[in-house]
C-alpha cells in the first residue's frame, strides 16, 4: 500500500513539480492509504498464513478488496502522471521518464504475477519469496535516470536485453541439445563415436552461433534500435562515399543529409575556422541566421575546447547544471540558447581543423541517447579526416596553380627580357658600327684637310680662301669630334650611375641665347627660321651649367636636324617653384606609339632602312641615337622631368622642367658614389 502511494507522490515530482497534485488531493490520496495500511494490519486482509516448504501461503479475507483499489487506483494515478509528463517533456527529461517507465514496468509486472495475481487467483505462494526482487528494476532504473545525463535510449537498451538474451539462449540449448543426441544414439558421451560426432556439431555450431549472432545484431541492433538502419553498415558506406571526395561542399552535403535524415533536424550548419582563427576557411548553414555575429559567437565555442584542453560534444541540456561553476561554460549555454542550438560537435584538431558542425531541436522532440551521440562522434571523426585531406589538396591544388601562374608569369617575363635583350644587343653592335663610322668621318676629314694645307705652306696668301676653308673644314671636325666624345662619356657615365653634377644659380636665358647662336650656321643652311620666345624675366634656375648646355645644344641638334622646312622655336614658362623650356619644331613628327620609347639607349626612329628580298635590315646612318638618352637623364639626375607631344608631318615639342634657384647650397658637387650598395639604397 505504502509502495503503490510512494509511486504516485514521486510521479508528481519526477522529473518535474508540473503534476504536483493539490492540497486536496493529497489529504484524500493520504487518508485512502491510511485506510488501506490500517486494514493490512487486521484479518479482515489476512485471515491467517501458514509456513509451506519455507515459504508463506496466506489466506485472504474479504479485505483484499480495499488493498486492491487502493493498489490499482494510485498505480493507475501513478501511470498516468508518467504518460502525461512524457508528452509534455523533450530532451533529457523525456530519455529518464522512458528510464523510470521501463522500471516500473518491469517491477509490476513480475512482482504482480508472484505476489499478487499467482497468490490471489492462483493460491499459488511458489514465487511469492523472489518477488520483491524485481524491485531492483525499478530501483536501478530510476537510480541510473536521475544521476546520468547521456542514457540509452530505451529501443537500443529493449534490443540489448532481446539480443544478449536470445544469444545465451543459443548455447544453453544446444548444450543440452547435443548431450541428449549423443546420449540417445551412443548411450554414452564418452564413447568414440560420440567424441567424432561432438567435434562435428562443435564446428557446425561455432559456424551457426557466429551466423546467428550476426543476424540477431543486425535486426535488433540495427532495424529495431536504430529503425530500420544498421549503424555500422551506414558508417562503412558514409566512410566509402566520402573517401575519394575532395570538395569541400560535396563533402558538407553529405555530412549535413545524413545528420539530418538520421536525427529528423531541419537547423544544421559546419563551420571551419582558419588554424589563427582569423577568418572563415568554410562554411554551410541551414536555418540559422548567417550573420557575421553568429559566426563569431560559434568561434567561442572553439575557444572553449582549447582553454578545457579537450573536445567534447556539447549538449544544451548536459551543460544546464555545470554551467553554474563554469563561467566559460555559461557563455557557451548562453550561445546555444540565444540561437537554439541543442548540439555542437567538434571537428578533431589532430588533423589540424578548428571548426565544429551544429543542429538544433529534434523534430520528433527526442533527445539524443548515448549510443546515437556514440554514431554522431563516429560520423564527425570520419568527416573531420575527409575535409582536412580536401583542405590540404585545395591547399595543394591553389599553390600548385599559383606556382604555375608565377612559372608562367616568369617564363613570359623571361622571354620578353631574353628578346629585349638580344633586339638591345643588336641596336648595340648597329650603333657601335655607326660610332664607328661617325667617329672616323671627323678624324678622316681633319687628315684630308691637314694634307691638303701642307700645298700652302710657301703661298699661303695667294691661296688663302682655299686655306681658310680648309681650316674651317678641320675646325668643324674637331668639334664634331669633342661633341660625339662628350655624348659618349656623358652615356657611360649616366649608365654607370658615375655622373658628376655642380648646381648652381644659372641664367638659362643667356644659355639659350649661346645654344640658338651655336646652331645659326646648320639653321640658316637648311632655310630655317629660328624664333625666341623667351621671356626675358624667366628666373634662375638650380642646376649644372655644363649639362645644361649640353641639353639645349641636343634639344636644338634634333629639331634641325628632323625639319626639312619650317621653323624651330624656343619658348619658356615658370611658376614659383620651376621654370619650363621648350624646343619645337615644324619637322617630320613622332608617332604616338614610338613616343614612350624615347629616352632609351640606342633608341632611333627608323632605326632601319626598308628590306630588301634576300636582304638583311639595313641600318640607317647618321646618329647614335645617344643624345636624347643623355639629354632624358641628365634632366633627370638634375630633379626635373621632360615631356614630348608630337603629331605625325606637324612637328615635334620637347619642354623640360627644371627646379628655380632659392638660395640652396651655391657650388655644391653631387657626386654619385661607385659603390654599388650605396647607389641602390644598401648599407655596407
Amino acid at each position: 500500500s505504502l509502495l503503490a502511494y510512494f509511486l504516485f507522490l514521486f510521479s508528481t515530482v519526477y522529473p518535474n513539480s508540473r503534476s504536483e497534485p493539490s492540497v486536496r488531493s493529497k489529504i484524500l490520496s493520504f487518508f485512502l492509504t491510511l485506510i488501506s495500511v490500517v486494514v493490512s494490519q487486521t484479518q479482515f486482509l489476512v485471515k491467517e498464513i501458514e509456513i509451506v516448504d519455507n515459504r508463506s501461503e496466506i489466506i485472504f479475507g474479504p479485505g483484499i478488496i480495499i488493498y486492491l483499489i487502493q493498489f490499482v487506483i494510485f498505480t493507475g494515478f501513478f501511470l498516468y502522471n508518467i504518460v502525461k509528463s512524457y508528452k509534455t517533456s523533450e530532451g533529457v527529461e523525456r530519455v529518464k521518464i522512458q528510464y523510470l517507465f521501463l522500471g516500473v514496468f518491469l517491477s509490476l509486472v513480475f512482482t504482480s504475477i508472484t505476489n499478487l495475481l499467482m497468490p490471489i487467483l492462483l493460491s499459488d505462494f511458489s514465487l511469492s519469496n523472489i518477488g520483491p526482487v524485481f524491485l531492483l528494476f525499478f530501483i536501478g532504473f530510476t537510480t541510473v535516470s536521475i544521476i546520468r545525463f547521456r542514457l540509452f535510449g530505451i529501443r537500443f537498451l529493449f534490443a540489448q536485453i532481446l539480443n544478449f538474451t536470445l544469444l545465451a539462449s543459443i548455447p544453453f540449448l544446444s548444450f543440452y541439445g547435443i548431450y541428449f543426441l549423443l546420449e540417445k544414439f551412443f548411450g554414452d558421451i564418452h564413447q568414440n563415436g560420440a567424441y567424432a560426432v561432438g567435434i562435428v556439431l562443435s564446428l557446425l555450431f561455432s559456424y551457426l552461433f557466429i551466423k546467428a549472432k550476426d543476424k540477431l545484431q543486425s535486426v535488433f541492433l540495427g532495424k529495431f534500435a536504430y529503425r530500420g538502419f544498421d549503424p555500422n553498415q551506414l558508417i562503412n558506406e558514409y566512410t566509402k562515399d566520402i573517401s575519394t571526395e575532395l570538395n569541400l561542399n560535396n563533402l558538407a552535403n553529405y555530412v549535413i543529409n545524413l545528420i539530418k535524415y538520421i536525427f529528423n533536424v531541419k537547423d544544421i550548419g559546419i563551420v571551419i575556422f582558419k588554424e589563427d582563427k582569423n577568418g572563415i576557411i568554410f562554411e554551410k548553414v541551414y536555418g540559422y541566421e548567417n550573420s557575421p555575429e553568429f559566426l563569431n559567437e560559434l568561434l567561442k565555442v572553439t575557444s572553449y575546447w582549447d582553454n578545457q584542453g579537450n573536445n567534447y560534444v556539447l549538449i544544451k541540456d548536459e551543460i544546464e547544471e555545470d554551467k553554474l561553476t563554469d563561467k566559460n561554460l555559461e557563455i557557451v549555454s548562453n550561445l546555444m540558447d540565444k540561437f537554439n542550438i541543442e548540439v555542437i560537435l567538434p571537428l578533431n584538431k589532430r588533423v589540424d581543423l578548428n571548426g565544429l558542425v551544429f543542429f538544433g531541436k529534434r523534430e520528433d522532440k527526442k533527445n539524443l541517447t548515448a549510443e546515437e551521440i556514440k554514431f554522431l562522434e563516429n560520423i564527425v571523426i570520419n568527416t573531420s579526416v575527409a575535409t582536412g585531406r580536401a583542405i590540404l589538396y585545395q591547399e595543394v591544388k591553389q599553390f600548385n596553380e599559383t606556382l604555375q601562374s608565377k612559372v608562367s608569369e616568369q617564363t613570359e617575363e623571361l622571354q620578353i627580357k631574353v628578346k629585349q635583350l638580344e633586339e638591345a644587343r643588336k641596336k648595340e653592335r648597329d650603333m657601335i658600327d655607326i660610332m664607328g663610322h661617325e667617329l672616323r668621318t671627323p678624324a678622316t676629314v681633319v687628315k684630308l684637310n691637314a694634307e691638303l694645307l701642307g700645298n700652302f705652306t710657301e703661298d699661303i696668301m695667294n691661296n688663302r680662301d682655299k686655306f681658310e676653308l680648309y681650316i674651317k673644314r678641320i675646325k668643324t671636325a674637331v668639334d664634331n669630334e669633342i661633341k660625339l666624345i662628350n655624348t659618349l662619356l656623358s652615356s657611360a657615365k649616366l649608365e654607370g650611375n658615375r655622373i658628376e653634377l655642380k648646381k648652381e644659380e644659372i641664367n638659362i636665358v643667356e644659355d639659350i641665347e649661346m645654344a640658338i647662336h651655336g646652331h645659326e650656321v646648320d639653321i640658316q643652311g637648311k632655310n630655317l627660321k629660328i624664333i625666341n620666345n623667351v621671356d626675358k624675366n624667366v628666373p634662375s634656375i638650380y642646376a649644372d651649367h655644363s649639362r645644361i648646355i649640353e641639353v639645349l645644344n641636343n634639344l636644338l641638334s634634333n629639331a634641325v636636324k628632323y625639319t626639312d622646312a619650317g621653323s624651330v622655336t624656343v619658348g619658356s614658362s615658370f611658376n614659383e617653384d620651376t621654370v619650363s623650356v621648350s624646343v619645337e619644331d615644324t619637322g617630320k613628327g613622332i608617332p604616338q606609339e614610338e613616343i614612350s620609347k624615347l629616352g632609351r639607349k640606342f633608341y632611333r626612329l627608323e632605326n632601319y632602312l626598308g628590306k630588301e628580298k634576300g636582304r638583311p635590315d639595313l641600318v640607317r646612318p647618321g646618329g647614335t641615337g645617344l643624345g636624347l638618352y643623355v639629354t632624358f637623364g641628365l634632366i633627370e639626375k638634375m630633379d626635373g622631368k621632360i615631356d614630348v607631344v608630337s603629331e605625325i608631318g606637324k612637328g615635334t615639342k620637347f619642354t623640360f622642367t627644371l627646379p628655380r634657384f632659392k638660395a640652396q647650397n651655391d657650388g655644391t658637387k653631387e657626386i654619385i658614389s661607385n659603390n654599388m650598395f650605396e647607389r641602390l639604397g644598401l648599407k655596407r
